[in-house]
């Protein structure tokens, strides 16, 4: 009995230390930070705000939870629909505030921008439009679609990588000047569309 004990003391050591090994590995390890731009990374220096500082940010991201368990049927794109018409209704949603929902741990995801984003060339002329309206979170998100837009390959090749350089910023005091840097850029490539 006692040799018996010692081999399942020496199997129950053995994987009790690699059990360790591999919880601390696990805790450790930090999953993939994924930007909001899918695989594009924004750059160190940019300060994004992810709430307007004048709403009750805990309010917001419940409000927001609480949404997405509710999509309503007119906010579903179908997937069939026309690159034009799903541009014009990501524009259409980007003064909408409640079109959002939330990844990770409570950051929003600015669905109508991000979708805009990922669209590319086609969404910036109409991004740049939106940037005259007078409504300052709607711009806000224009600027970030724009951001993210200007990132993607189908721009890229024709801009050298040159993107606007922009942020994600609630405070419209910093709107135009993202705007100015915004309407250089589209002055440069504009005759690109």
């Amino acid at each position: 009995m006692i040799s018996k004990l010692k081999r399942k003391t020496a199997l129950i050591t053995v994987i009790m230390i690699l059990f360790a090994i591999l919880t601390g590995c696990a805790a450790l390890t930090k999953p993939i930070d994924q930007t909001s731009a899918g695989n594009q990374e924004l750059s160190p220096e940019q300060d994004v705000t992810l709430m307007p500082p004048e709403e009750d940010a805990a309010k917001k991201v419940s409000d927001i939870s609480n949404n997405d368990s509710q999509v309503e049927d007119e906010d579903i794109v179908p997937e069939d629909q026309a690159i034009e018409e799903k541009i014009e209704f990501y524009l259409d949603k980007l003064k909408d505030r409640k079109y959002t929902s939330t990844y990770n741990e409570g950051y929003i995801w600015y669905t109508a921008a991000e979708e805009l984003g990922k669209i590319g060339k086609p969404a910036i002329p109409g991004l740049i439009e939106k940037l005259q309206t007078q409504d300052d979170y709607e711009r806000a998100l224009a600027l970030y679609g724009l951001l993210l837009a200007t990132q993607d390959d189908n721009v890229k090749s024709f801009t050298s990588g040159e993107y606007i350089n922009v942020n994600l910023d609630f405070n419209k005091e910093t709107h135009p000047e993202m705007v100015k840097t915004a309407m250089a850029w589209w002055d440069k490539y504009k005759d690109n569309f």
